[in-house]
């Protein structure tokens, strides 16, 4: 593994021991740090992650605040595949759970994976799987 990090030029020396090196400033630094304090600033309290949980947070709020449509989302995203387990569990046989646990894997496996392949310019086989 070392070997292949070193050819594809992502680590060049041991990277725990960096106190012989000199680090500087990545040219696009300085102009991240007002953008990330505005980030920083923005977070939302806990009050209000917990209001966001209990479906209290208005549109209006989530839309002047990102991090609270996000949470909302992260919330939703996680009801939703919870209740189409335990639906699966109450509606279905063991058998049947398996075909479409099996065929909601295959599926959603193919897509992420033709995605990738595209992105990369790749096609299937050896050198895609070990990426």
């Amino acid at each position: 593994m070392e070997n292949l990090i070193r050819r594809f030029g992502l680590v060049s020396q041991d990277p725990t021991d960096l106190s012989g090196h000199v680090l500087a400033t990545l040219p696009w630094a300085e102009e991240t740090k007002a953008p990330l304090a505005r980030y920083r600033d923005g977070q939302p309290s806990a009050e209000d992650l917990s209001r966001v949980d209990l479906y209290q947070v208005t549109p209006a709020e989530m839309l002047r605040t990102p991090h609270l449509k996000i949470r909302a989302l992260e919330n939703e995203l996680a009801h939703t595949l919870r209740h189409f387990f335990v639906s699966l569990e109450e509606n279905l046989d063991l058998e049947n759970a398996k075909k479409v646990a099996y065929a909601a894997g295959l599926a959603h496996g193919k897509r992420r994976l033709s995605g990738f392949l595209s992105g990369q310019g790749l096609t299937a086989g050896p050198e895609a799987m070990a990426m």
